[in-house]
């Protein structure tokens, strides 16, 4: 009997055990933790128990890791520096651990979590988990508003000017300074950085800018405008390298404080940005193609235009400076440009302009032979640099449209050789077409026709393909009895052996034919006897007078008695001879 009781006990021991054992909860491994003053933080809890026992979790701080909380393992909430560490049960082995730490519990803290539970009669410990929470330290935020001043119509200071109110341009705005906590600030400071091509005082970059104060101290979540000046200097650019507006930052001003309590120092930025007027400008731009003229502006549509079709552009560009700010742009530069599509890109300068200045470029181009059908971006642009170095310009972006009939042999050039004719017999007419159509033309011809000249031909039957080209020549006459004026030559071609694609005409102009200048004979004549005068030759000096002079035939009273008689028998003879040609019948 002694020994079934003993046996009896034995078994009851055991069972007492392994009701014990099973019931003792495990708490799992709880993993180091970070938190910000001033946020909350969530620990998640858990256990591992069996026969279903509710895990009764609590908390204690400890002073190192590993560490334990002797007694102290009904601990739901305790207090850590004033703030509240508390344990929640969310389930039969799970829980959560909460604590927000405030603005001055920066540092590092050991918690050990214990999970236990009761069975009547036993009453069984668990296991318990050490961890580490760090505390960030969180300084004040002290905020500080961008400060964006100046516009479209915002002028620079110009150095050069008479009028200080012209030569040194400012503008004022604020900022507004924010203590956003958790504790107050002092000590408040600014302190201006520039970026680079700008300066704090330099006439031509300088910026000179002034701030004041109103106070020196925020109390938490208490804000203040700060007043700022700043002067608009001459190289504060319009425009970027791609025609952008530009509203550049050109300084930032840090502004710094000291936290009442934390101590060390706060800061807080403003961007500071400008804007300035653009004074370059387009003032008008027309498009010419065929015989059409359009006055485009940014956005438009040029529509119809051929493949290889020559197009002008006339560009009118004006500085918009004053004649009272007399600022000169140079390097003035105009270009159109396009996709690979039509293919343009032209540009051209023009000359430096002063205040209130035009100048018109005219650009020339052709749209590329191969175009198809569709519609290209052409660009613009207009740019410039002030004698201050800032930029200027525009851009305007205008959509051109091609369209290619179905068939079309256009005349992409016709000339006449000579153009100007007078005793000429003819000239020489030469005709480039292509195929600037979308199919493949197996029948073209050309007709030449000069109703005035009497003129008609028709040429052979030609193969175009598409984008093909060729050229031909026809000789034109001219009759020499046609009237002086000027006389058009017509071309058409056709397609499909009849009909009619494109027409054009060149002018023939003729001149008057003047005969060749025959060069007469230069016909010497005699002098008249009377009018013979014998040259006088000068005799050589000798020592011996000279002796009396003769006096010569033709100075003798005879030489002129027989003058006189020559001319009486010459004039009567030539009576006598008169009288006997009147007297014949």
């Amino acid at each position: 009997m002694k020994n079934v009781f003993k046996s009896v006990l034995f078994v009851l021991v055991l069972l007492l055990s392994a009701a014990f054992v099973a019931a003792n909860p495990v708490v799992n491994t709880i993993s180091d933790q970070s938190v910000n003053e001033g946020s909350l933080l969530k620990v998640s809890l858990s256990s591992v128990a069996s026969a279903g026992a509710l895990a009764n979790f609590s908390v204690c701080q400890t002073i190192s890791q590993p560490g334990t909380c002797s007694g102290e393992y009904n601990n739901k909430s305790i207090t850590v520096g004033g703030t509240a560490v508390n344990i929640l049960t969310s389930g039969a082995t799970t829980g959560e651990l909460n604590w927000t730490p405030d603005f001055t519990q920066s540092g590092t803290y050991f918690f050990n979590v214990t999970a236990n539970v009761s069975i009547s009669p036993v009453s069984a410990l668990g296991t318990s988990k050490t961890f580490k929470v760090t505390v960030n330290n969180v300084l004040p935020t002290v905020t500080a508003t961008a400060l964006s001043l100046g516009g479209d119509t915002q002028p620079r200071s110009d150095p050069n000017h008479d009028t200080r109110d012209l030569r040194e341009v400012n503008i004022s705005g604020t900022i507004t300074l924010t203590n956003n906590g958790p504790e107050a600030v002092s000590n408040i400071e600014a302190s201006p950085s520039f970026v680079s091509g700008f300066s704090a005082g330099d006439s031509i970059s300088g910026l000179n800018l002034n701030y004041t104060f109103p106070k020196r101290t925020l109390a938490v979540g208490e804000s203040m405008a700060v007043p700022v000046i700043i002067r608009v200097p001459p190289k504060l650019s319009a425009v970027d390298s791609n025609f952008v507006t530009l509203t550049p930052t050109v300084a930032t001003l840090v502004f710094s404080a000291t936290p009442a309590v934390s101590g060390g120092t706060v800061t807080g930025s403003s961007v500071i940005s400008l804007k300035a007027e653009n004074n370059l400008r387009m003032k008008s731009v027309k498009v010419k193609h065929s015989d059409k003229s359009q006055t485009v502006r940014d956005g438009d549509t040029v529509q119809k235009l051929k493949a290889g079709e020559k197009i002008t552009f006339e560009i009118e560009v004006e500085s918009r400076f004053t004649d009272k700010e007399n600022v000169k742009i140079n390097g003035v530069t105009v270009r159109v440009k396009s996709d690979s599509n039509i293919d343009i890109n032209e540009d051209d300068s023009v000359n430096d302009l002063s205040g209130n200045d035009k100048d018109t470029v005219k650009l020339e181009t052709t749209t590329s032979d191969t175009a198809d059908d569709g519609t290209s971006d052409v660009v613009i642009t207009v740019a410039g640099t002030d004698e201050f170095g800032a930029k200027h310009g525009e851009k305007m972006t205008v959509r051109f449209e091609v369209k290619r009939n179905s068939h079309e042999i256009s005349i992409p050039s016709l000339s006449l050789n000579p153009s100007t004719v007078s005793c000429e017999s003819g000239t020489n007419l030469k005709i480039n077409i292509k195929n600037t159509g979308r199919r493949d033309e197996s029948e073209v011809y050309v007709h030449v026709e000069a109703q005035d000249l009497s003129y008609g031909k028709v040429s052979d039957k030609l193969s175009l393909d598409k984008d093909d080209e060729t050229s031909m020549n026809f000789n034109v006459p001219v009759a020499s009895s046609l009237k002086p004026g000027t006389y058009h030559v017509n071309v058409e071609t056709y397609y499909s052996t009849g009909t009619l694609s494109t027409s054009d005409a060149v002018v023939l102009t003729v001149a008057a034919c003047k005969p060749a200048t025959v060069e007469q004979p230069v016909v010497q004549e005699k002098t008249p006897p009377a009018q013979v005068v014998t040259p006088v030759v000068e005799q050589p000096k000798t020592v011996t007078p000279p002796a009396p002079a003769k006096k010569l035939f033709t100075e003798t009273p005879q030489y002129i008695a027989l003058l006189a008689l020559g001319y009486v028998v010459v004039l009567g003879g030539g009576g006598l001879l008169l009288f006997k040609l009147i007297q014949k019948p």
